[in-house]
């Protein structure tokens, strides 16, 4: 490094973290300084894995089991399985959007808003 020459370098791995280094510079950057990119992708994250679990337990039926009524017949008897889906679906994307837009609010994001933000997505809500 040159004197007098502010480099940024980027840590790798699960850091995320950029170092600044040249004159008057600290060096790695606070929680505090943290754009909101990784926060809203890992909130994006958690709600798409609580969509994709919504639907693990919806079951084609078997061939067998079906008795010789169509396979439609068979699916609209399991009519509140997929209701419930949908409604599930529709809240936790009612959510998602709810928490998308506050998310759009925050320049930058610090540690009680990243514990925060661990708070809205846990499951024991």
């Amino acid at each position: 490094m040159g004197k007098g020459r502010t480099e940024v370098h980027r840590v790798p791995f699960l850091t995320g973290a950029v170092m600044t280094t040249g004159p008057g510079v600290s060096g790695r950057r606070s929680a505090a300084d943290c754009s909101t990119a990784r926060l809203e992708a890992s909130s994006d994250g958690v709600f798409a894995i609580a969509v994709t679990l919504l639907v693990l337990d919806l079951r084609v039926p078997e061939p067998d089991a079906l008795h010789g009524e169509s396979l439609a017949h068979a699916l609209a008897r399991q009519w509140p399985a997929y209701f419930a889906c949908l409604v599930s679906f529709l809240v936790i994307g009612l959510v998602w959007i709810h928490h998308h837009a506050l998310g759009g609010l925050a320049r930058r994001v610090g540690r009680r808003t990243l514990f925060a933000n661990l708070l809205v997505c846990s499951p024991s809500r």
